[in-house]
């Protein structure tokens, strides 16, 4: 009970404290201002590029040429030619793996 009743003392404490809240206001000229720097400010090469491509007739474009390009491609794509492997002639020495290096103890000569 004692935690219910310190549970509504906490609700009606945060309840009174929004009695005084007002709605914030933005200082004078504010709007003035940031209207100014939006009409002033220079628009870059990317900012340019990116607005372009995002029109929606330019990306549907854009994704039904590559759909297009990959469709082509894969139409004309030409039949694997098979071709038969022969056997080739390996002599004796190819298959020798032995070294001649101071890593041969068989015949090791030590000073």
């Amino acid at each position: 009970m004692e935690k219910k009743d310190l549970q509504a003392g906490r609700v009606d404490e945060v309840m009174e404290s929004l009695d005084g809240i007002k709605r914030a206001d933005p200082g004078p000229w504010f709007f003035s201002r940031l209207s100014a720097k939006l009409v002033h400010q220079q628009r870059s090469i990317w900012f340019s590029v990116g607005s372009f491509l995002s029109r929606p007739a330019v990306a549907v474009s854009g994704i039904m040429g590559i759909l297009l390009l990959n469709m082509v491609l894969l139409l004309n794509e030409q039949k694997e030619v098979k071709t038969v492997k022969l056997p080739q002639v390996v002599t004796e020495n190819e298959y020798v793996t032995a070294s001649n290096s101071s890593f041969d103890y068989e015949n090791l000569v030590q000073p």
